[in-house]
């Protein structure tokens, strides 16, 4: 068995910002929110349907 540091798991950086050249601020209701302010799974579906 190796010890701790051997088992670490290494991720790239994440992607930053300036990489994306657009975003866009979609304003979410009371109930599209989680008690943690995260967005409900449903409420994903519902910026996409039309």
């Amino acid at each position: 068995m190796g010890d701790a540091r051997e088992r670490l798991v290494t991720r790239e950086a994440p992607e930053t910002r300036s990489r994306f050249p657009h975003f866009q601020q979609i304003p979410t209701r009371w109930m599209d929110n989680d008690v943690y302010g995260h967005v409900n799974n449903v409420g994903y579906y519902s910026y996409t349907h039309i």
